[in-house]
């Protein structure tokens, strides 16, 4: 599939998806008076379930981790989207890739404090991985 015809499907899925995201206060207008706060939690709900559903049943499409290692490749020098890649393999199963991205980032001050402040987030939030306890177990050394 060419660059151009990828770019093509998805500006037809960026444009059906603004389309319908812009139709539905209409819709639900027209349906009866509608509480603010459930329109937006429909809203994000039924997004939440169409993106699950692209991701786990149109794996081709969404590309997956195979974007997120492209857009890292545009990006290269961008320590966020490096963690982020890290946070993804790690909470994918894949430790040793992960540990390869962690361990430099862990060798200096900046990057150790960058990183047990995403973990800190992400436990926050009640993601937790064997490689984040061990990887704070090693800064606190």
């Amino acid at each position: 599939m060419t660059f151009l015809k990828l770019n093509s499907r998805g500006l037809a899925f960026a444009s059906l998806a603004a389309l319908l995201w812009g139709f539905v206060p209409v819709y639900i207008g027209a349906v009866g008076a509608v509480d603010p706060i459930e329109l937006v939690v429909h809203r994000a709900l039924w997004s939440a379930v169409i993106l699950l559903f692209m991701l786990i049943c149109l794996p081709r499409l969404t590309g997956g981790l195979k974007a997120a290692r492209a857009a890292l490749d545009l990006l290269p020098d961008s320590p966020a989207a490096t963690r982020a890649l890290a946070h993804a393999l790690m909470f994918k199963g894949d430790t040793d890739a992960a540990r390869a991205i962690y361990d430099p980032l862990m060798a200096n001050e900046e990057g150790r404090a960058a990183v047990l402040s995403d973990f800190a987030a992400l436990a926050f939030l009640g993601r937790q991985a064997t490689l984040m306890d061990e990887l704070r177990d090693i800064a606190a050394e």
